[in-house]
């Protein structure tokens, strides 16, 4: 399975616009001011995971913003569009299914 990517790009002079790329279709996620750090931290296609990684951050105010966001955003994209991209259940809303299934049989119906 082919994972999902995040990547950046200027989408107009001083802002950055956020993509994840899943299965070939790229969906847009958040915009921000353009900052050189964040751009080159996020310019090269990364691995949602290692997008996520506090390390690669390097603790740059600008890196933890985009990290928050991402945050924010992957969990409603995932909804949205029927998709996985996160690997930690605890952020994954569909780790707890909430329609139980039923098999009829289990109850006598009257009639």
């Amino acid at each position: 399975m082919k994972q999902a990517v995040i990547s950046c790009r200027e989408i107009k002079k001083g802002t950055l616009g956020f993509f994840v790329s899943v299965k070939g279709q790229e969906h847009y996620l958040f915009s921000q001011s353009f900052r050189p750090a964040v751009m080159n931290q996020y310019r090269n296609d990364m691995v949602v995971d290692e997008a996520l990684n506090n390390a690669k951050c390097r603790k740059h105010p600008g890196c933890m913003k985009v990290r928050e966001k991402l945050l924010k955003t992957l969990p409603y994209i995932e909804e949205e569009y029927g998709l996985s991209l996160l690997r930690n259940k605890k952020n994954n809303r569909r780790s707890c299914p909430s329609v139980i299934s039923r098999d009829e049989d289990e109850y006598d119906l009257a009639g």
